[in-house]
């Protein structure tokens, strides 16, 4: 595996709803790397940093088009990095990272009821008679009749020879 592995935003492997219109990239560079030299970032929305020398592999800064609520994109980065013995290596690239904004603006939010409809309440004191029946006097009752389990009488012999 030549090539920069946990890719991650914000420090979140997964992320979608992120509401930093600014966000940061880091990845561990590939396994083997004796130092990291330069990196390369690109974004498909358009972003290429071309080659950044340096060992930054953490919190690089976003420098791409202006990003907004529901924007969606992939990141993906290379390395040249030192091997230990002392060759100056260009990793594959990365596994490629959605990113996904969220929304950024209470004008994004927008709902609606979806629950049934409900009758308007009257003040209190204006409120109709429910319409129950008043209880009866004399209301019947039954009584239900449940046989209770019996005892069972036990009975053991015991024979000793």
């Amino acid at each position: 595996m030549n090539h920069p592995t946990h890719l991650r935003t914000n420090h979140l492997s997964e992320a979608f709803g992120i509401t930093n219109t600014l966000p940061k990239f880091s990845w561990t560079p590939p396994h083997g790397t004796f130092r990291q030299t330069a990196y390369q970032l690109t974004t498909s929305n358009g972003w290429d940093t071309g080659r950044v020398d340096g060992g930054t592999h953490c919190f690089v800064p976003y420098g791409g088009p202006d990003i907004g609520s529901r924007d969606c994109f992939d990141w993906t980065v290379r390395t040249w990095n030192v091997d230990s013995d002392g060759t100056e290596v260009l990793s594959a690239w990365s596994e490629p990272m959605a990113v996904e904004l969220g929304l950024l603006h209470p004008a994004d939010w927008t709902a609606q009821w979806i629950g049934p409809d409900e009758p308007s309440v009257p003040e209190p004191g204006e409120r109709p008679a429910t319409g129950c029946p008043r209880p009866s006097r004399w209301t019947p009752h039954r009584v239900l009749r449940v046989p209770m389990p019996q005892p069972m009488a036990s009975t053991s012999s015991s024979s000793t020879a």
